[in-house]
């Protein structure tokens, strides 16, 4: 798959497979997540890869607790589509199926406190994105997720699957997709030339 076709046919994703992906094709997505660009090049991401049922299922009891908690703004946000909770809420506890969960963390020995910037974010940003390309190049479809942020469970996640490696950014569930979704509606006035 040439990059262009890449960046403009891959979408999030959020009903997989069960099919398990191959270990040895996660650890070459992985590499390749770890050629992303960083800020001072502190290349300031740690990752850990769910792929045992084991692991996954744990990470998603800590959603299902987590999503209790983030119902209310749900529907708050959209009062006129319970469906859209109902969906939202599902893929929250369920993680959609997938057979895999990539947890990201900005990595704690490549800051400190005082020190700590957006632009380590960015870079662990970066790294999910060569993430997610490389896996649709792989025919393995993905969703990148902050909802465990936005659902309070952020340091559950950290004490359990990463402690001492710092602060977690995002969760990326894969596995082959059950669906093609339709690409969004992109917003026409977000780039301006001068």
């Amino acid at each position: 798959m040439e990059l262009k076709e890449a960046v403009w046919t891959r979408r999030s994703v959020r009903k997989f497979d069960p099919t398990p992906i191959e270990h040895e094709v996660l650890e070459e997505i992985l590499q390749g997540a770890l050629m992303a660009p960083s800020a001072v090049n502190l290349q300031p991401w740690h990752f850990v890869v769910l792929e045992s049922a084991e692991a996954v299922e744990e990470y998603r009891a800590i959603m299902r607790e987590g999503a209790k908690g983030f119902l209310p703004t749900l529907e708050k946000r959209f009062p006129d589509h319970p469906e859209v909770v109902e969906e939202t809420m599902s893929f929250l506890s369920s993680c959609g199926g997938a057979p895999v969960v990539v947890l990201a963390f900005l990595n704690k020995p490549a800051f400190n406190e005082r020190r700590k910037s957006s632009s380590h974010v960015q870079s662990v940003a970066a790294a999910i994105q060569n993430l997610v390309l490389l896996a649709w190049d792989k025919g393995i479809s993905s969703c990148w997720t902050g909802a465990p942020l936005s659902a309070g469970v952020d340091g559950e996640i950290e004490a359990r699957f990463a402690p001492e490696h710092g602060d977690f950014v995002a969760a990326i569930c894969m596995g082959y997709s059950q669906l093609t979704p339709k690409a969004p509606r992109r917003k026409t006035d977000r780039v301006v030339f001068l």
